[in-house]
């Protein structure tokens, strides 16, 4: 088809058709080229970022595959002594009266509680003992605690005694503490962290202080609304 110009615009065809072309050929070059060299550029980084994913995800099975699973589960369990998942009462209870049985201290009254405290990541809650025993007797209850395998801390007493005994009564509260399973383990590219030196000097601690004082955990078997083990 032959397009007729016309006859007045016959003279500006030869400045016409360069206009023309150049504006075309900038339209193509701002909506077609640059946009796909743009996409060029975006493909480019996402391919860098999916190859370091790659490269990690490689290393992280790399590190899974090389974990000692059975020496790792032994870890876990002594850690699960120490700071189980839940409060496990009767396992508290047995290092309380291994601990009065081992320094002679008499416990005429024990009260649990039953609320849960937050304190420094873990949850925690008190037991509270009536006691009768002499200075030194306490004391000694009192250092059990720190060659105990499971986490229980003094966290205060009130004691009297008379002017004529040595023998000391009253109130003595422990804070047991306990840590919930976390819900989530991280993100699937989370790097894998292996446990340090100071982490198995500090299991293989507790592995010593269990063979020492004896665990009982007990669950589902001791009598409802039984807070006095001892009787």
């Amino acid at each position: 088809m032959k397009i007729e110009i016309p006859p007045g615009l016959e003279k500006y065809k030869f400045f016409l058709f360069p206009i023309i072309v150049t504006v075309f050929s900038v339209l193509i070059l701002i909506f077609v080229i640059i946009p796909q060299i743009y996409n060029l550029f975006n493909l480019s980084s996402k391919m860098d970022e999916t190859n370091k994913k790659i490269t990690s995800l490689t290393q992280k099975i790399n590190n899974l595959n090389q974990i000692d699973r059975d020496l790792y589960k032994v870890y876990i369990d002594q850690m699960l002594i120490a700071l189980p998942f839940d409060k496990d009462i009767p396992q508290s209870l047995s290092q309380v009266q291994f601990a009065a049985a081992s320094t002679n201290l008499q416990i005429v009254g024990l009260d649990v509680a039953n609320e849960s405290t937050a304190i420094n990541g873990a949850l925690s809650y008190s037991i509270q003992l009536e006691v009768i025993g002499t200075l030194s007797d306490l004391k000694r209850f009192f250092n059990r605690f720190d060659e105990a395998p499971r986490v229980i801390r003094l966290a205060g007493y009130e004691l009297t005694t008379s002017k004529d005994s040595s023998v000391y009564s009253g109130s003595v509260k422990l804070t047991t503490f306990f840590s919930p399973q976390p819900t989530t383990l991280g993100a699937i590219d989370t790097p894998v962290e292996g446990l340090s030196a100071a982490d198995i000097t500090l299991l293989t601690k507790i592995e010593q202080l269990t063979e020492i004082t004896p665990i009982i955990s007990v669950t589902g078997s001791t009598t409802p609304g039984k807070t006095n083990p001892f009787e």
